[in-house]
């Protein structure tokens, strides 16, 4: 999957995010994501091939970059199907 591929899902998640009231700050120039105090990210990483949900318990914590892995989405389940799942665990499990 090439680098026009991978931003145009990170730009569907970041809409995702976005309509589930997840509120985009930047800590460290970094775009991240707070909803009800906790701060997310999603990282892709391309040893995994794969996108993955990132979260910290608090402010503090963002700011000195200690996030805990929640979940990975891969590549493999294709575009739509990631968007689709991510959508539903955030809605399960986050919101």
């Amino acid at each position: 999957m090439d680098t026009n591929e991978i931003n145009s899902i990170k730009n569907k998640i970041k809409d995702v995010l976005n309509a589930y009231n997840f509120k985009e700050v930047i800590i460290n120039d970094d775009i991240v994501y707070e909803y009800k105090d906790q701060y997310y990210k999603v990282t892709y990483v391309a040893g995994l091939k794969a996108f993955v949900l990132e979260s910290a318990e608090n402010y503090s914590d963002a700011v000195i970059n200690v996030y805990e892995d929640l979940d990975i989405f891969p590549l493999a389940l294709g575009s739509n199907n990631l968007i689709e799942q991510i959508s539903k665990d955030l809605k399960k499990y986050y919101l």
